[in-house]
């Protein structure tokens, strides 16, 4: 038992150091860019190179119509999300991304023609929730003299895709 204590520790020690060293550690995953709402409960992804990007929140507002004289009547309102990439500048603007939320009730009165938002145009379901519908005005990028629709409009279809179909399936842009 005496000699036995010492070749046990000898063979831990040896056992021990005998491992081969864990691979140097990878670097961590770039973390993808996006933008998320926990008020709304949104999550819009953006490209790398918008990372750094900036977010301004405003409101929307929108009409109803009397249905006997077409007059305006009521103000309709909601929360407007802009998503600004990080290349922007006043001297040499880019395009916005400006994402409107409505309510299911707001989108479902908007597309029965109970209120419009814009004259001219149509709104295009980006995404949903139970609650929420986000959605973009098809012309929100009509000044040709501002850089980057392309990028903007390609980020707004690649998230269109990556989420469920629309509530009305005619509405992808």
């Amino acid at each position: 038992m005496k000699n036995f204590l010492p070749a046990l520790v000898l063979a831990a020690l040896l056992l021990g150091g005998c491992h081969t060293p864990d691979p140097a550690p990878k670097p961590p995953a770039e973390v993808p860019v996006a933008y998320y709402n926990k008020d709304y409960h949104f999550t819009f992804t953006l490209p790398d190179s918008w990372r750094g990007y900036y977010v301004s929140l405003q409101q929307w507002s929108g009409e109803t119509y009397a249905p006997t004289t077409g007059i305006g009547m009521t103000l309709v309102q909601g929360p407007e999300i802009i998503l600004r990439s990080p290349e922007w500048t006043e001297a040499n603007p880019t395009q916005d991304i400006p994402i409107l939320v409505l309510t299911r009730r707001q989108w479902d009165d908007e597309q029965e023609g109970r209120f419009s938002v814009f004259d001219g145009g149509v709104l295009f379901e980006i995404s949903h929730n139970y609650q929420y519908v986000f959605v973009i005005w098809s012309r929100y990028n009509a000044n040709e003299s501002v850089k980057g629709i392309k990028e903007a409009d390609d980020i707004v279809q690649s998230n269109q895709a990556a989420n469920p179909a629309p509530i009305y399936p005619d509405q992808r842009n």
